[in-house]
């Protein structure tokens, strides 16, 4: 029995290193330069960025695949439940398709690990799935809601990852950057 136990840690620590391997690879290929910036972040906030990246990544690729409205709806709405249910268990969600695969374990450990609000990642998917209907704002209110959306919760949750004291002023300005 213990030699079992030992083997799945030992897999599953193979696929962990694996996952952050790939999400690694992801920041690499797609963000050249936040990823060189990255590069001065120590471990292990470093590899929990490149799992967010990936994360991100993969949210904005499902909003911007060439597919029909109703199909990407439905594919980023089962990225919602994905990332719930990895940070519910702090494991891979099942059922996911094969091309996010790779990067749940990471994201799992790094969500759960690191307590990135739930609320965030929501709203990121929220302006995901804004994305598929509107393409103008009437007011700057509306262009601020949407840029909230989906670039100050990146701030939001990089400053979660990176730690900081909580202070109302640091979580602002991570905001008004996006």
């Amino acid at each position: 029995m213990v030699q079992t136990q030992a083997h799945t840690s030992l897999v599953g620590q193979t696929q962990l290193a694996e996952s952050f391997a790939y999400c690694q690879s992801v920041t690499r290929q797609q963000a050249k330069n936040f990823y060189y910036g990255l590069r001065l972040t120590p471990e292990p906030k470093r590899s929990a960025m490149y799992a967010v990246y990936a994360w991100m990544r993969a949210a904005d690729d499902l909003a911007d695949e060439d597919a029909p409205v109703e199909q990407k709806r439905r594919e980023i709405e089962r990225f919602r439940q994905a990332t719930h249910e990895a940070i519910a268990t702090g494991q891979a969600p099942a059922d996911v398709p094969a091309v996010h695969a790779a990067m749940w374990p990471a994201v799992a450990k790094t969500f759960a690990e690191y307590r990135v609000p739930v609320k965030y990642l929501d709203e990121m998917v929220d302006g995901q799935m804004l994305d598929q209907s509107k393409t103008q704002y009437a007011t700057f209110e509306e262009l601020y809601h949407y840029c909230y959306q989906v670039a100050s919760t990146v701030g939001l949750v990089c400053i979660t990852i990176w730690g900081y004291d909580g202070r109302e002023q640091t979580r602002l300005m991570a905001e008004q950057r996006g």
